[in-house]
């Protein structure tokens, strides 16, 4: 995310698809920051990476009149998040101080869920945060096609 805010600094940017990901994951594999892989590249690179971009998206609505647009690849496999969603909020702030406690448990499309359900509601409340300025946060089901990104699942 920095190198890449790094490269692009002068550039314009009307809008941010947040669309880097990776999916069931068959074995528990951490970050090179020690967070569960899901998590760390599906949500929290994004979220960063929106963060380190944030005021140049807003400043699109000066060239063009209208808001910067950040769009956030979900996915509807956000439904695999164990409910309540309260209580995978509390596995991850204890993973804040221990990130191995997330190795307990481990299922991988739990874990795909629960970095879905993040982008939902990361965007949800960006738009809240920024509804007032120049700036449109949206979530998307992008639907279904053959890539590179089911290299874990079986033909099965």
């Amino acid at each position: 995310a920095k190198e890449f805010w790094r490269e692009h600094t002068r550039d314009k940017l009307d809008y941010l698809f947040l669309n880097a990901g990776v999916m069931a994951i068959p074995e528990y594999a951490p970050t090179v920051d020690g967070y569960e892989m899901q998590f760390g590249v599906n949500y929290l690179g994004h979220y960063y990476l929106t963060r380190l971009l944030l005021n140049k998206v807003s400043q699109m609505s000066l060239v063009h009149k209208e808001p910067g647009r950040i769009i956030s690849v979900s996915s509807r496999a956000h439904q695999y998040a164990p409910q309540p969603l309260d209580a995978v909020l509390k596995q991850l702030e204890r993973a804040v101080t221990n990130p191995n406690i997330l190795k307990v448990g481990y299922e991988a499309w739990a874990n795909y869920g629960i970095s879905k359900a993040f982008n939902i509601l990361f965007a949800r409340e960006l738009q809240r945060q920024h509804r007032h300025q120049s700036i449109v946060s949206i979530s998307l089901h992008p639907g279904v096609i053959r890539t590179e990104l089911q290299r874990y699942i079986s033909n099965e």
